[in-house]
């Protein structure tokens, strides 16, 4: 996640408004989270791909024998399911139930697609996300896919 969502955004000269983005950063950054289609680009155990449970590395029972580079295609079998055995191995119930309402990805339904949680209406500008954060009111039920936004309001081109 780090090509398309930077740890930091930091730049020496730049606006009043760049100059304060850097502050919240980290808090925008925890609000992204990914939406599995073939599950190619996404990193299993240290992206954020999984509703209420953060990115899995810091879900695990275990760290012996994992590859935390690992993507989410490396646990589907070739059955096209979820590999349940190896997960529960490295995982809780819980987690694993969280995961079970996710899709397992699949080749034909193209790149994975970076989200916002908390935005309801498939729509959002930088104005939505510093009233998110100012209020401190996202709706953690909602996605917005940023590959659906407009161009003036794509958040990608502004990093």
């Amino acid at each position: 996640m780090v090509d398309i969502c930077p740890e930091s955004i930091y730049r020496n000269s730049c606006s009043h408004a760049w100059r304060s983005l850097p502050k919240v950063w980290n808090e925008v950054r925890n609000k992204i989270i990914w939406s599995v289609l073939n599950g190619e680009t996404l990193k299993f155990w240290m992206d954020n791909w999984v509703p209420d449970t953060g990115p899995l590395w810091d879900a695990r029972i275990t760290s012996h024998g994992i590859n935390k580079m690992a993507t989410v295609r490396e646990f589907v079998g070739e059955d096209g399911n979820w590999k349940w055995g190896v997960l529960s191995a490295w995982l809780s119930q819980l987690v694993l139930l969280h995961i079970s309402g996710i899709a397992p990805p699949r080749a034909d339904l193209g790149p994975d697609v970076i989200c916002l949680n908390g935005m309801d209406n498939g729509h959002f500008s930088i104005s939505d996300i510093y009233t998110g954060l100012t209020e401190r009111t996202w709706r953690a039920n909602n996605t917005y896919e940023f590959g659906k936004m407009s161009q003036r309001n794509n958040f990608r081109s502004i990093l």
